[in-house]
């Protein structure tokens, strides 16, 4: 019977508690001589080490547990790992480059007199796209440089580009109009387009501007060369020698004005000293 009360006593104490206080994960591990508060009493497992717990009633409660780190799955991380110093390191590489970029553009300022100079280096060796690559530099640099607009126009002409040729010397002309080589050379561009009468109104304005501009007047002479104009083309390029005596080619196109005029003579010495200065 002390048996059967103490047995409805626990069940009793039981059922208060978890009418009161809801199901509290304890243990009831009092002993008989123990007079200790009831605590939560946790058990190791021998197999998995891990802890446990009980409720009033005795079912055991195990606490999840994290997956321990295998093996298999170091590798693994290490590869992840791996990965994103080799991340870190490519973008502090790629800030580090881009940082140098901006202290060299802000240390050393551009100057676009550089960039016409060396084209006009590239003219001169006949590397007619490093020196459009310059004048583009040029101009995005100083967009009113209407001498890069020439020079640019220059090499476009020697390229065969006479539209673009004639484009960049009419923009040189605008932006400076008393600029004679642009006329001069756009009437050049004219006359190998076959548009004569503008290649000599253009010789004719450089020639205005510029009284001993000599290539003005060969341009001009050779225009009305073409034209079958042979007395002026004549005299035009007679101008242009007397103003520069080693003007070879004033000589040999001079030359075949005389020789449809059927002056084989004055053709002849021409084309002699022709032949004398390309030496």
């Amino acid at each position: 019977m002390d048996y059967l009360r103490l047995n409805l006593a626990a069940i009793t104490d039981s059922e208060n508690r978890k009418s009161s206080n809801g199901w509290n994960s304890i243990a009831l591990t009092r002993e008989s001589n123990d007079t200790s508060p009831l605590t939560t009493q946790h058990f190791m497992s021998n197999e998995r080490e891990r802890f446990e717990t009980y409720d009033q009633i005795g079912n055991r409660i195990p606490i999840p547990q994290v997956p321990p780190v295998t093996r298999e799955r170091i590798p693994v991380l290490a590869y992840f790992a791996g990965c994103a110093v080799s991340a870190i390191f490519v973008i502090c590489v790629v800030l580090i480059a881009l940082y140098a970029i901006v202290v060299r553009e802000r240390q050393v300022p551009r100057n676009h007199n550089n960039y016409q100079d060396r084209g006009i280096t590239y003219l001169e060796k006949g590397d007619y796209d490093l020196a459009i690559a310059e004048y583009n530099e040029t101009i995005r640099l100083n967009p009113d440089n209407a001498v890069a607009h020439n020079n640019r126009g220059l090499a476009y002409d020697n390229k065969g580009d006479y539209d673009r040729a004639i484009a960049e010397y009419s923009e040189a002309i605008r932006l400076k109009p008393d600029l004679a080589l642009a006329y001069n050379n756009r009437g050049a561009a004219y006359s190998n387009k076959s548009n004569f009468d503008r290649a000599i109104a253009d010789s004719t304005e450089a020639i205005r501007l510029k009284p001993d501009l000599a290539l003005a007047y060969y341009n001009r002479g050779v225009a009305y060369l073409k034209k079958s104009d042979y007395d002026r083309a004549i005299a035009d390029l007679t101008e242009a020698i007397r103003l520069k005596p080693d003007f070879a080619d004033a000589y040999n196109n001079r030359g075949i004005a005389y020789s449809r005029k059927w002056m084989f003579r004055a053709a002849a010495a021409d084309r002699a000293m022709y032949e004398k200065l390309n030496k």
